[in-house]
């Protein structure tokens, strides 16, 4: 929980965080990207 409450102070603070759902090698772009090309 205190990470989640550490990012959502620095989002107020006007800072842009990325956050992502998955693990990198689950991700869209890293299962399927190189199909797309």
């Amino acid at each position: 929980a205190d990470y989640w409450r550490a990012l959502q102070n620095r989002i107020r603070e006007g800072h842009v965080e990325d956050v992502y759902a998955y693990r990198r090698r689950q991700r869209f772009s890293v299962r399927y990207g190189e199909m797309l090309f």
